[in-house]
């Protein structure tokens, strides 16, 4: 194929790709939305509160420490 007939689109092409491009943009502006305000949502711990959960071999966080203080994973409080 030549280069020509790639460039030759219809006017009615160019706008329902145009359109279609849009409807994804705005769908996927909602979706991701969602995900960073539940991302930020993430409550602190003071020192000496309980931070993690074990279940099984698995540990949950269930809170950030605040600075300076780490979660530890044997205890699963904020030291």
């Amino acid at each position: 194929p030549r280069l020509e007939e790639y460039q030759e689109e219809s006017p009615l092409q160019s706008n329902s790709l145009a359109v279609a491009l849009g409807e994804m943009l705005e769908y996927n502006q909602g979706r991701g939305a969602g995900v960073e305000r539940r991302a930020a949502q993430v409550p602190r711990c003071d020192v000496g509160e309980r931070c993690a959960m074990k279940h099984g071999p698995r540990i949950g966080k269930l809170c950030d420490c605040l600075r300076g203080a780490s979660c530890n994973t044997f205890m699963l409080r904020c030291y």
